[in-house]
């Protein structure tokens, strides 16, 4: 691993485990999955090809559209939207047909455990339809966070099956 990543990695998987009342961030470091809600979320860290960054990816589940081709073309245009993957990317994944949103976060002084945990909750919420958006002026200077407002501690105690 980057021997500059590694610090900010150990200390972002320790404050997300010490939000989410898990006492193992070692798991993650092998790219275990947590359940929020109906979807999974993986953290893989990559310190071959990515040593500076920590891939999230997000499984949305099985599309039950019919119109799989009119599905596959909204996402791909939610894909332009999100600036050629420089804000995450919607895929299908090649053996299990589930959708996945995935990005990467980077493992820099700014990293920390709430925000990712926020965004994540974010992204679960607007997949359910529940998302919230921020107050005017309260834009997240993180990409990835855009339009995810801080949640209470009763929604991330739900979504993580509490």
């Amino acid at each position: 691993m980057n021997t500059a990543s590694q610090p900010h990695l150990q200390r972002l998987l320790k404050e997300f485990c010490d939000l989410i009342g898990h006492d193992d961030p070692s798991v993650f470091m092998e790219g275990g999955r947590l359940q929020l809600g109906d979807n999974f979320v993986s953290l893989i860290p990559d310190d071959v090809q990515e040593p500076r960054n920590l891939f999230v990816y997000l499984d949305i589940g099985k599309s039950t559209v019919k119109d799989k081709e009119s599905t596959y073309a909204a996402l791909l245009k939610i894909n332009f939207d999100l600036l050629a993957g420089s804000r995450g990317a919607l895929s299908l994944h090649p053996e299990t047909n589930h959708l996945f949103y995935g990005f990467t976060y980077p493992l820099d002084e700014m990293a920390n455990g709430e925000f990712l945990l926020e965004s994540l909750l974010g992204f679960v919420q607007s997949f359910d339809g529940e998302a919230e958006q921020p107050a005017s002026g309260n834009q997240e200077a993180n990409p990835v966070a855009a339009n995810v407002k801080s949640n209470s501690r009763a929604q991330i105690d739900r979504l993580l099956g509490k």
